[in-house]
Parts: structure tokens; C-alpha cells; sequence
């Protein structure tokens, strides 16, 4: 089933899902290309500290965190 139908599917019942992170962000940043007439939203990611090999990354692996381990040291 592709997504165009199951967004049909849902939209007939009145069911809303929520939007992914990257979802929103994508949106978010397309709606600021338009009203600042922005040519690249590469130019949109960058004002924000992104990129977009990050979204991809992200949309890929929605569960996975990058974290770095802190070692800390006990003084007793």
C-alpha cells in the first residue's frame, strides 16, 4: 500500500497522526524558504546548524541517539 493511499485512508476517517521530528523540521524550514524568499534551503539548514545528511540520518534511524559516553571520575 503506498503512502498516498494510506494517507487517503486516514484522512476519510478523520484519524491524525503525529508528525516525525525530521517531518516537522523539513516543513518548518520549506515554510521559511517561502517567506524569506530563500533560493537553497541548504541555506535554511545551515541559519539553523544543520545539514542535511543529518535529516537523512535521523529519518533513517528514528530510535537511535548519538551520545557521546561521559567518563567521570569519583573522588571519595
Amino acid at each position: 500500500m503506498k503512502n498516498t493511499k494510506v494517507q487517503k485512508w486516514l484522512e476519510e476517517r478523520d484519524i491524525k497522526l503525529e508528525e516525525s521530528f525530521t517531518d516537522a523540521l523539513k516543513n518548518l524550514a520549506k515554510n521559511y524558504q517561502r517567506e524569506h524568499g530563500i533560493k537553497n534551503i541548504d541555506h535554511v539548514y545551515s541559519l539553523i546548524g544543520l545539514k542535511k545528511q543529518y535529516l537523512s540520518y535521523w529519518a533513517k534511524n528514528p530510535l537511535n541517539l548519538q551520545t557521546k559516553k561521559l567518563q567521570t571520575q569519583c573522588y571519595i
